[in-house]
């Protein structure tokens, strides 16, 4: 990830860029060798042109209230949504929402 501009930590955009993705071949449940249930997730790093996400602040907004283009990204706006909540804790943070713009390669349910 790039660091944000001085202008980012202001309030107004930042931005970040990934070169690898891990895609996820199997999740789920399973049992060990007690059988007990044990969460997994089984995951292959690819290497690739990556992705880029960029995030503009729209000041005044519901913290809940958040944008991603394209709109088939369910993920990101659920992990974006966590992550301007815990931003919104910090002292002096005006908490608001805003729109993530993603570019990439990336198949959408991966995103």
């Amino acid at each position: 990830m790039t660091r944000p501009s001085k202008a980012a930590a202001h309030g107004t955009e930042g931005a970040g860029h990934a070169a690898w993705h891990h895609g996820e071949i199997v999740q789920g449940v399973f049992l060990d060798e007690r059988r007990r249930p044990v969460p997994s997730l089984v995951t292959l790093s690819v290497h690739g042109p990556g992705s880029t996400a960029r995030f503009a602040h729209r000041l005044g907004s519901s913290p809940h209230e958040v944008v991603v283009a394209p709109t088939d990204r369910t993920k990101a706006r659920a992990t974006t949504i966590l992550a301007v909540r815990e931003c919104a804790t910090h002292p002096n943070a005006e908490p608001c929402g805003g729109k993530l713009y993603l570019t990439g390669a990336l198949p959408s349910n991966s995103a």
